[in-house]
């Protein structure tokens, strides 16, 4: 197995686009530093939702209910990567730092020179 990590520091306006991790078994969000702005929003604003794939296909969104996940410092949360999920913006001027990571299946032969040259998988860019 493989556990990549990503560090993530969002404020006013920062958000992740909708996205699954295909290659991946599980991923998770460890919430370090989050605004109470953002804690106690009502509106959603950075925090974790959950709905349909961001797919262009109206018949995916059938039996996707959204959901979201409010941050608070301190909480993990850990889900099947073929979820779809996005952060929404942030709506203050004040830090709100996540560790995200994935738990994927190490590629048959990874140890091998050939399979260290492959690219890797990448993160979805944080938007600010």
């Amino acid at each position: 197995m493989a556990l990549e990590l990503a560090f993530h520091l969002l404020r006013t306006g920062g958000r992740i686009d909708a996205h699954v991790h295909p290659m991946a078994w599980i991923n998770a969000v460890y919430y370090v530093e989050i605004p109470a702005a953002v804690t106690h929003s009502t509106t959603g604003a950075g925090w974790l939702h959950f709905g349909p794939p961001p797919y262009d296909d109206a018949r995916l969104a059938d039996g996707w209910p959204l959901t979201r996940v409010q941050p608070r410092a301190g909480r993990l949360v850990m889900f099947p990567s073929f979820f779809s999920h996005y952060v929404a913006p942030v709506e203050v001027d004040e830090n709100r730092t996540t560790i995200a990571f994935e738990v994927s299946p190490v590629r048959r032969g990874a140890a091998s020179p050939e399979a260290r040259e492959q690219p890797e998988q990448e993160w979805p860019e944080a938007q600010e």
